[in-house]
């Protein structure tokens, strides 16, 4: 009996446990600038995040637009002028790619690389700076390696080669913030050079950003309305 009892007592702490994780919350107002072509293309939004894998985007700007996405890649777009919503399927859209996600998780030491099949093919230590090479598993059709640069444990920048062994793009992770059990750069400056050699900056900057009890937005349980008009959805991939 007492044996019975310590199994269901192990089971109920375990279910508590798993419950709780999934119940951990993050959420951040963002603004993205753009430049392409000299033309800067701003947008202004909210993400909510939650550890079990539902994220809700909240665009503000240049129009209201509500979607909520899942670690499968599940896509349901809500454009609330409108009253109209779509779904779609998309792995890469998946919620497990957003900056939230990653940095919240233990991806966030290889930024998600191994889970995009990425491997370290090598590492050394430069000053106070650990420099590690990622190669992928098997040939990319774009990508020959990635760079990462890593201080205090945390990475700062990060460098993409094309199959010609050229860097095309660079991305720099500026400004953390730091928590006792989550961490996130609050500026990420992303420049990429286009097959015609053209470049495009783009900057993300996080603010407001609020962990755990802290993060209580009515968003995170946003659903679309019933009453909204379905519409086709968009091919994302």
């Amino acid at each position: 009996m007492k044996t019975m009892r310590k199994i269901f007592l192990f089971l109920f702490v375990f279910l508590f446990f798993c419950v709780a994780r999934g119940q951990n919350k993050i959420q951040a107002d963002v603004t993205i600038q753009q430049l392409i072509n000299k033309k800067v293309l701003t947008i202004n939004k909210q993400i909510f995040y939650q550890t079990n894998g539902k994220l809700v985007t909240r665009i503000l700007e240049p129009e209201e637009i509500f979607t909520i996405t899942n670690a499968l890649g599940e896509v349901s777009c809500y454009m609330p002028k409108e009253n109209t919503a779509w779904t779609t399927v998309a792995p890469s859209q998946s919620s497990k790619n957003e900056i939230l996600a990653i940095f919240s998780s233990n991806s966030r030491y290889d930024l998600g690389l191994s889970d995009l099949g990425f491997v370290l093919e090598s590492q050394k230590k430069d000053s106070t700076r650990i420099v590690k090479t990622y190669i992928p598993k098997t040939k990319h059709k774009e990508i020959s390696k990635i760079i990462m640069v890593y201080q205090d444990d945390k990475p700062i920048y990060c460098g993409y080669y094309n199959k010609e062994n050229r860097e095309n793009k660079k991305i720099y992770y500026q400004n953390y913030l730091s928590l006792p059990k989550f961490f996130l750069p609050q500026n990420i400056t992303e420049i990429s050079i286009t097959n015609n050699n053209d470049t495009i900056i783009r900057r993300q900057i996080f603010s407001n950003i609020k962990y755990d009890k802290e993060a209580g937005s009515e968003y995170f349980n946003f659903q679309i309305p019933e009453s909204a008009t379905k519409t086709e959805g968009i091919k994302l991939e």
